[in-house]
């Protein structure tokens, strides 16, 4: 059975990918790197690169992020999907590259005051440790826990740390890129997260 539910915020609960460009371009006029738009990303991402090529101003990018926070909408599905898994005892956690800050004020606009334990590092590559810290702190077999997001290195961190996972498909990354990693499962609407949970 699956007690804790780990999810990823941007991209998996939070759509935040307009902003995440808007901002990304914004440092771009700032500090003289290129500027692209979504069909440069796209491409990119097909590539296998992310937003760890922008790692160096990850503070400075967060801090912008938080001024347009309020223009960033829960995906279709994803509250209705949240309460429901609360409702079957499920725990809910966040572990995000993102400022914590950011998350508990985004929960609070969106009625979501139920999710206690967010775990954020400005490190992108340092989910797996945190999966792992999570495990060994609620004393949690690794088959107890199951991480769900929407990117190649939370695939990654997952199986790094022993974890299944659950990628879903309305986020960052493309099926393109994201199906080779091996995911546990997939998820293309937020009702078969609660399916596969419930299992």
């Amino acid at each position: 059975m699956k007690k804790y539910i780990v999810f990823d915020f941007d991209g998996t609960l939070a759509d935040s990918e307009k902003v995440a460009f808007h901002v990304i371009n914004e440092l771009a006029d700032r500090h003289g790197f290129p500027k692209m738009d979504l069909k440069q990303m796209v491409k990119l991402k097909s590539q296998g690169e992310t937003f760890q090529t922008f790692s160096q101003i990850a503070t400075e990018y967060y801090r912008l992020y938080k001024e347009y926070l309020y223009d960033i909408k829960l995906f279709d599905g994803i509250l209705e999907m949240l309460y429901e898994l609360r409702d079957n005892g499920n725990t809910i956690v966040v572990i995000s590259s993102n400022e914590e800050s950011n998350i508990r004020e985004y929960f609070q606009k969106n009625r979501v005051d139920f999710i206690e334990e967010i775990y954020t590092s400005s490190d992108l590559l340092g989910k797996a440790k945190m999966i792992e810290d999570l495990c060994e702190r609620h004393n949690l077999c690794k088959s107890e826990v199951i991480y769900v997001g929407d990117e190649i290195r939370d695939i990654q961190a997952s199986l790094k740390s022993g974890v299944e996972v659950i990628w879903v498909s309305w986020g960052f990354d493309t099926a393109e890129i994201a199906l080779k990693e091996n995911p546990t499962y997939v998820a293309n609407t937020p009702a078969d997260i609660v399916r596969l949970v419930k299992g």
